[in-house]
């Protein structure tokens, strides 16, 4: 064997090597996953009420492409409904790597709003109501506002 065929050997053997690692590296980031769109799942029903009705609450939520909505002020709270206060304002809060577009079809003026890497959007609630947002991505994934 020639020392050009015995270096190729190496060569090859570090570049195989190195592939097992990044692999089965856990820390590494598999952007594969990132680009799966989100498939419906169950999730737990939960209501949450603001806890001041004197002034005007900040409320935030955050999207998360996989579980849906979850409130940041009540963090245990995941689920399809969330109690405010009218003039409560709402922080949506894309925390995820992949945009989503959140979509509710019951303000007129709110639209479809693209939420990138990093992105709050926030809304006002000075009607009482109930307002479904959804991601247009999955609509299973919603939750409900009922401003009172």
């Amino acid at each position: 064997m020639s020392s050009v065929d015995k270096i190729l050997i190496a060569v090859v053997i570090i570049v195989l090597a190195g592939a097992v690692l990044y692999m089965s590296n856990p820390d590494s980031e598999n952007e594969v996953q990132d680009i799966i769109t989100p498939q419906a799942s169950v999730t737990p029903t939960s209501t949450v009420q603001a806890t001041s009705n004197e002034a005007p609450n900040e409320v935030s939520i955050k999207l998360d492409n996989r579980r849906g909505f979850v409130s940041w002020n009540q963090p245990d709270a995941i689920g399809d409904v969330i109690n405010i206060n009218k003039g409560d304002t709402v922080d949506f809060y894309n925390e995820g790597k992949v945009p989503v577009t959140l979509v509710t079809d019951d303000i007129p003026d709110f639209g479809k709003r693209l939420m990138d890497y990093d992105k709050h959007e926030e809304y006002i609630f000075d009607k009482s109501g109930s307002y479904t947002f959804y991601f247009e991505e999955n609509k299973n994934l919603k939750i409900t506002i009922v401003s009172s």
